[in-house]
Parts: C-alpha cells; sequence; structure tokens
C-alpha cells in the first residue's frame, strides 16, 4: 500500500467522524447511548462510502532465491570404460558434485546421456552409443531463458544425432571435461555421403562424399567406391596440414534394377590407429520407371523431331508422336501441344479430366483466338504479321535451379506479333526481344500450380539444338 492510499484512508477516517460528529453531536441538547449508536453507525456508512471511492489495494511480495543451474551431464556410452575413463571420470564428478562452495552457490543437476537422455547420478558405461546433441537439446528445454553453465563429461566420440556445437543457447557456458587419451593421431575418415534415395535404371545418380583428415603431414589417400568385389569408381586424394577436407562430386551408373549397396572406401600408407570410419555404407534404389510423353500436332515440323531426339536421349522417357483424333490420354505423364487450333477441341477436354502436365508451345500456325478459350493462364492479342523474336533470360527465375546458358545469343524464334498478357501465378524464365528491344512479352513461362503448365511462344525450336 502507497504512502498516497495510507494519507487517504487517515483523511476518509477524520472526514466520516467529523460528520458523524455534526450530525449527532453538535448543538445536541440530549446525548445519550442512542446518538452515540447512531453516531458510530453513521461514521460506518461514511467511511465504507469513502474506502470504495479510494479502492486501496493490499499487496503481499514474497521472495525467494533460487540458485543457478549448474548441470552435470555425463556420458555414459561404453567407449569411456573401453578408453579405461571410467574410474577417473567417476572420481572428477565426485569431487565436483561434492563441492561445498558448488552446492552453497549452485544447485546441481546430474544427468546421464548416452543414446538417450535422463536426469540419473548412477553411471555404469553400458550405453550402446553417443548422441551428445541430446545434451544440448533436453538442457535448453528445461531451463528456458535462463543463463547456467553446463560441465560436459565425455570422450567427444559421438556415433548418432547431430552437430551438437551450435545446439546450445547463447547464454549457456559449456566446461568440457575430455574423458579418455586426448593424444592426436593420423586418421583418414569418410566423415558424410549424401545421396538420393532413389535412382533410374540405365541413368547415372549423383553422389556427395565428405572426407576429412587429422594430422600434420602430407598424405595421397586412395579413395574407392565398391559394390561386392566390383570398383565402381577409383581417385587419388591429397591431403596436409593446410588442407584437412575435401568434398568429391561423383556421378555413379545404374546398372541394376534393386537396392544396390556400396562401400565408399578411403585408404593409404599411413598407419591409422582406428580405420573402422575408413569405410562408411550407403545405398540407392534403382527403379525402372519410364515417363511417357505424348506430342500432339496436326502439321509437320521439324520441331518435333527435334523435341523427340531430345526428349529421348533420356532413356527413361518414351515419346509418342499422335494427331488431335487421338484422345485417350490415359497412358501418358505429359502432353506437348504444337501449335494448337480448333481440331484440338477434344484433345483439351480429355485433359480436363486427365489433368496431366502440358507444354503448349505455339507459333505461326497457331489459332490463338480457340488457345485463349481453352486456358485463363494467358490472354493472346496477337496480329498475322509474322515476327522474329530472341530470348532474353530471367534471373529471378526460382521454379527449380538453372544457369543462364547463353540464351541471348541463340537463333531467334519465329511468332506473330502482338501482346501477351499474363493472368497471376506464372512464373517467367525467358522473356523476349525484337532487334535486342524488349518486347514486354514472355517466350517460356511456367505456372506451378495443379495441373502445371508451361508455354513456349515461338517455333524453330529445332534451331537450338
Amino acid at each position: 500500500m502507497t504512502t498516497s492510499t495510507i494519507l487517504l484512508l487517515i483523511g476518509s477516517v477524520i472526514l466520516a467522524g467529523g460528520l458523524s460528529y455534526f450530525q449527532y453531536y453538535y448543538k445536541a441538547k440530549n446525548k445519550s447511548k442512542v446518538h452515540l449508536f447512531l453516531a458510530l453507525l453513521r461514521f460506518a456508512v461514511y467511511f465504507g462510502i469513502l474506502l470504495l471511492l479510494i479502492n486501496p489495494k493490499i499487496s503481499q511480495h514474497n521472495y525467494e532465491i533460487q540458485k543457478t543451474p549448474l548441470v552435470l551431464a555425463m556420458d555414459n556410452s561404453a567407449s569411456i570404460k573401453h578408453l579405461k575413463a571410467d574410474k577417473i571420470a567417476q572420481a572428477t564428478y565426485k569431487t565436483i558434485s561434492s563441492n561445498k562452495d558448488l552446492q552453497n552457490k549452485f544447485d546441481i543437476q546430474s544427468y546421464r546421456f548416452d543414446s538417450e537422455f535422463e536426469s540419473n547420478s548412477e553411471f555404469d558405461f553400458k550405453g550402446v552409443q553417443t548422441n551428445i546433441e541430446k545434451v544440448s537439446k533436453n538442457v535448453k528445454n528445461i531451463h528456458k531463458n535462463k543463463r547456467f553453465p553446463v560441465v560436459l563429461f565425455t570422450d567427444g566420440n559421438q556415433t548418432v544425432g547431430s552437430d551438437y556445437v551450435y545446439g546450445y543457447a547463447q547464454k549457456t557456458n559449456v566446461y568440457p571435461i575430455i574423458l579418455g587419451d586426448t593424444t592426436t593421431f593420423t586418421d583418414l575418415k569418410v566423415s558424410q555421403i549424401n545421396v538420393n534415395k532413389y535412382a533410374f535404371h540405365k541413368n547415372k545418380f549423383p553422389v556427395e562424399v565428405f572426407l576429412s583428415y587429422s594430422g600434420k603431414q602430407n598424405v595421397n589417400a586412395n579413395f574407392a567406391i565398391k559394390q561386392g568385389s566390383n570398383t565402381v569408381h577409383q581417385q587419388q586424394v591429397s591431403f596436409n596440414s593446410a588442407n584437412k577436407t575435401a568434398v568429391l562430386n561423383l556421378l555413379l551408373p545404374a546398372n541394376s534394377i534393386g537396392l544396390q549397396i556400396y562401400d565408399a572406401v578411403i585408404s593409404s600408407s599411413l598407419s591409422e590407429k582406428n580405420t573402422y570410419n575408413n569405410t562408411k555404407k550407403f545405398a540407392v534404389e534403382v527403379i525402372d520407371q519410364k515417363s511417357e510423353v505424348a506430342i500432339i500436332s496436326d502439321i509437320n515440323h521439324p520441331d518435333i523431331s527435334a523435341l523427340k531426339r531430345s526428349i529421348e536421349q533420356n532413356s527413361q522417357r518414351n515419346v509418342t508422336l499422335l494427331s488431335t483424333q487421338n484422345t485417350d490420354l490415359s497412358k501418358y505423364n505429359i502432353l506437348i501441344l504444337y501449335q494448337p487450333n480448333a481440331t484440338f477441341k477434344r484433345v483439351f477436354e480429355s485433359n480436363k479430366n486427365a489433368q496431366l502436365p502440358t507444354w503448349v508451345i505455339s507459333g505461326t500456325q497457331t489459332d490463338y483466338a480457340f488457345l485463349n478459350q481453352q486456358q485463363k493462364d494467358l490472354v493472346f492479342k496477337m496480329s498475322n504479321q509474322p515476327e522474329e523474336f530472341t530470348a532474353s533470360f530471367d534471373a529471378n527465375f526460382n521454379l527449380f535451379s538453372l544457369d543462364n546458358i547463353g540464351f541471348e545469343s541463340f537463333p531467334p524464334l519465329n511468332n506473330r506479333f502482338g501482346t501477351v498478357q499474363i493472368n497471376g501465378g506464372m512464373t517467367t524464365l525467358l522473356g523476349s526481344k525484337i532487334r535486342a528491344i524488349d518486347a514486354a512479352s514472355p517466350m517460356l513461362i511456367f505456372n506451378d500450380q495443379s495441373p502445371r503448365t508451361a508455354y513456349l511462344m515461338g517455333e524453330n525450336i529445332w534451331r537450338w539444338r
């Protein structure tokens, strides 16, 4: 309660008493006990009203001193005992946890971890795996928005989990106590392998390999990827005291269907104490699944054969040439509609049900009035005047990764002169120019919404091969 509130209450007592006295005793001739009772009752009424107006608030504060947590996290994995560091770990832990000064200053909390993290001060060092990331993740959740120290007992050999170095909150101070032999030995290691789960038969699939080296002398290592007794890739990798890591980006052939298991192996003439990390396995599921592409057109044009040859360079693609009379689209995965006109009406109607990804290629023989009726992505306002358009790469394109391979220097495409209005949801890959002047119309544009569509405004793309 504040000082001003107390003063108001005192004033209220005086005012209520004064008013009661004035009403019942001032100039009163008879001062009986009834007058006293009525005066007290009136005093209570006045004081109650004033008390409600003042509305005093009474608050009570309780103060409790909380000690800062001190987290003692012990690596309970079997590697501690293997390194003959279990007794030292127990003794060091006991020294810290029983220290009187630390007990007076901190709330000492004991945890142990291997593949899991738990509150426990008993250590048997029988854990099969070590996940140091569990420590950073769990203590951050237990003590949110607090500044506290962590004493981490570990040999540093993490077998599962993500990088724990950046897992702690910025307010957390970590004091590691390294257990075991801290001597640095020369060591080559296959650190990490990145690979897709699936690959297509008779294609090549990418593999990214991270190699690391611990040591001071120069070494020429032999890296190989083996499948059983067969070596599918082999190369030399050099390391020294300044260059201790290497990243290899490889393309491996997918010649056999099914689950393919590989071994990435690094070796050298060095005598290594730990050779277990010189090998890492990975697997890829090779599938044989072709995509069926239908090119539909009612005209003969060299673009059609050029598209077929280019697409079928990938053995997982099969191209079928159809006329507009073939409206059964059930066995196809992708449609290419080349220069559509009124004869394509049944094709567009069939695709409304099939909802297949479609690439529309227009040119000088396209019926743009019909095309405006069949789709809502673009509005074409074209004249009958033919024109040559050169491509201009749009660096803001982000639907997929593609570098500018010199589109501006490609031969021009032919189309009718006019304007193309874009209705929302489209992303331009190539714009168009007429004799180096921006035509303000797209040349190649994509719609990533289902069903996916793409539009190429211009014929004679065969000249781009």
